[in-house]
């Protein structure tokens, strides 16, 4: 008989013992959450440097709490079918994650480029700069003149944005230089033709001046209500002309139609107002054009009256005609003023909401 007493059992460690594989609980590892914390890490920070305001920045991370939520389900599920395996539940949760994860911050990314692009809040500024070197310019002379400086730094800007940004902005920028660079021609064309036709001189003809002279002036005065009408035709159709510039940069249609809601939002309540004041200085032209056929019809027989400071012709209902072309011209000037006025404050308006 073997007196010896067996060594006694080594104590066990419950925690190096692996419990059944029915007792495993889902839970994830240390290196997994470690990417799921990077991942909410860069959400945030990129909602932050891509300009999100309050709503944005939570729809991104609710987005992102959804797509953790699927690969949860989705690694539950295989971690279950393989028998609480534990590195099939790490992988599926990762190649899920990581695969709906990286779309997210791609369009995470691209959405907040829009409202952070550093081109368009520079087109932003430059717009507003132009409407208030306008409204300045208003209060200080009472009429809204083309302003060359002001407008080819808004296209600069403009192009300047169709070189950064999304393809699709560029695309956008694009379009809008082209179409801001027509228009900004139509209207230096438009105040070329105002300077060369000399109405002051029309209107207080304090020297003489030779029948070819006059018709020198005529032609001009011919050539100013053409520009106003062909600026007239391009101001109205600039929808039209934004459409075909949009496909031809081959703009989505779906997008040229959202750019182009935005667009007609500001600009439809102007149009009445800027097809006034382009009627009434076509009713200035016509005016003008009728006395200056007033003095070549009766050239050497009228003169400047210095101390009433009205023309005076030989013919008595001559120089009525001339008095009333003159009231006509003075009573559409203060009726421009004041349609130069409403455009002004609609565009303040305009531009306050945008601003908010």
């Amino acid at each position: 008989m073997n007196d010896a007493t067996p060594p006694p059992i080594p104590p066990q460690n419950p925690a190096a013992t692996p419990p059944p594989a029915s007792e495993k609980k889902f839970t994830l590892s240390k290196p997994v959450f470690f990417v799921w914390l990077i991942l909410l890490g860069i959400t945030i920070y990129l909602g932050v440097t891509r300009n999100l305001d309050a709503r944005g920045l939570g729809q991104g991370i609710g987005q992102f709490v959804g797509i953790t939520l699927m690969s949860l389900l989705f690694s539950w599920i295989a971690w279950r079918l393989a028998r609480r395996s534990d590195w099939v539940k790490s992988a599926v949760f990762l190649i899920v994650f990581l695969v709906a994860g990286s779309d997210h911050l791609a369009g995470l990314h691209t959405r907040g480029a829009r409202p952070g692009s550093p081109s368009l809040e520079n087109f932003r500024d430059e717009v507003r700069r132009v409407h208030e070197a306008q409204q300045e310019e208003f209060n200080e002379t009472g009429v809204i003149s083309h302003n060359t400086e002001a407008l080819d730094k808004l296209i600069t800007t403009m192009k300047d944005g169709a070189s950064q940004g999304t393809d699709l902005q560029r695309k956008m920028m694009s379009g809008l230089a082209e179409y801001m660079e027509h228009l900004n021609k139509a209207q230096a064309r438009h105040a070329e033709a105002v300077e060369r036709m000399d109405s002051a001189w029309i209107l207080q003809p304090t020297t003489s001046k030779t029948v070819p002279e006059i018709e020198t002036l005529a032609a001009a005065v011919t050539n100013f209500v053409h520009e106003n009408r062909q600026f007239t035709i391009l101001f109205t159709n600039s929808t039209a002309f934004l459409t075909k510039t949009f496909k031809e940069k081959g703009v989505p249609p779906d997008q040229i139609s959202s750019a182009l809601a935005g667009f007609n939002k500001g600009f439809k309540p102007q149009l009445p107002l800027v097809k006034t004041i382009r009627e009434q200085d076509n009713i200035f032209g016509a005016a003008l054009l009728e006395i200056l056929n007033l003095y070549k019809a009766h050239h050497g027989k009228w003169k400047w009256d210095e101390q009433s400071e009205t023309v005076t012709f030989e013919n008595e209902p001559t120089s009525e005609q001339w008095l009333e072309l003159v009231t006509t011209i003075s009573e559409t000037a203060e009726e421009q003023q004041q349609t130069q006025a409403k455009l002004i404050e609609l565009r303040s308006k305009t531009m306050a909401r945008q601003a908010n």
